[in-house]
């Protein structure tokens, strides 16, 4: 299961505020994480628990998305990359001993 954040309470905009800007951090299991913030007006949510409902479901169904497309794609991607020093394989080497065809009694004949 993701684990959602809110992780941005602001009054929006700042100048001269009329609504909310509420932001989501979420970490999916595989250890990605995105954030995804929207507004919800001062009409629409009187106060902030209000708002945060009010703007998680605005941006469910694009988190929901994210969170299906970001596990599908496993632990590889997001991950820490280390450079590895790599050995050549050893190279096989294959020999071939010639030995003399024994002639057989026809050859010899001639």
């Amino acid at each position: 299961m993701a684990t959602i954040k809110v992780t941005r309470m602001d009054h929006y905009p700042v100048d001269s505020p009329v609504s909310w800007a509420v932001g989501f951090t979420v970490e999916t299991n595989n250890g990605r994480s995105f954030y995804r913030d929207t507004t919800v007006s001062y009409q629409e949510a009187a106060n902030d628990n209000l708002a945060i409902d009010l703007a998680y479901g605005k941006l469910q169904k694009k988190i929901n998305q994210l969170i299906e497309n970001y596990e599908r794609q496993g632990t590889r991607v997001g991950s820490e990359y280390v450079v590895r020093t790599y050995t050549p394989p050893p190279v096989a080497q294959t020999t071939i001993a010639e030995e003399a065809i024994p002639e057989t009694e026809e050859e010899s004949s001639e």
